[in-house]
């Protein structure tokens, strides 16, 4: 009896360790090549862990490093679930994509978030706006335009469409902060809840 169930342990133990993938089993994105050049089409915030730049597709907004629409990224590849990208200085930035919370596929994200070219800034911004472009702070009185430039998109799992009058932004995993902008009747932030 011991020896089966050694056996069967073993041959579970060795179904497990082949459906797990090794760091160099990289794959791509169907018409993407390693070395593209990407910019952001919004901002972008990441956090810092073991050398690398790290996010999420679900977006979260209390991450410390922010890059603004227009900065441009290398694609290196993927792994798994996680865009492997690299800036001009060399440095390392990993998105790990969340299908539950984006609700989109892979494809559809990448268009949302990067571009061939940097984006056009639209001319009508206020002053207050093209700061938070540059800082990634969002504000009371900023435009739903704006505010998807500068933080860029809260996840579909919490916003059926990115037209509701309250949009919810996810600010950190754990433990869960969440952060509500709330639009008047012009469109422009009214409320952002703490």
């Amino acid at each position: 009896m011991r020896t089966l169930l050694l056996k069967l342990s073993l041959a579970a133990l060795a179904l497990f360790a082949s459906g797990c993938k090794s760091g160099d089993d990289a794959v791509g994105i169907p018409g993407m090549q390693a070395g593209k050049s990407l910019y952001t089409q919004v901002g972008m915030h990441f956090d810092f862990k073991g050398g690398k730049y790290v996010a999420r597709s679900t977006n979260y907004l209390g991450l410390p490093r922010y890059a603004p629409p227009g900065t441009h990224l290398t694609y290196q590849g993927m792994h798994r679930d996680t865009l492997l990208l690299t800036d001009d200085n060399g440095s390392e930035y990993q998105i790990e994509f969340e299908p539950k919370h984006s609700l989109m596929p892979l494809a559809e994200w990448m268009a949302q978030q990067f571009g061939d070219a940097a984006p056009a800034i639209p001319e009508d911004l206020t002053d207050e706006e093209r700061r938070a472009l540059e800082t990634g702070e969002i504000a009371v009185g900023m435009s739903r335009a704006a505010l998807f430039l500068v933080a860029g998109y809260p996840p579909r799992s919490n916003n059926p469409t990115m037209q509701e009058n309250m949009l919810r932004y996810e600010v950190r995993r754990i433990p869960p902060l969440r952060r509500d902008v709330r639009f008047g009747d012009d469109d422009r932030i009214v409320d952002i809840s703490r």
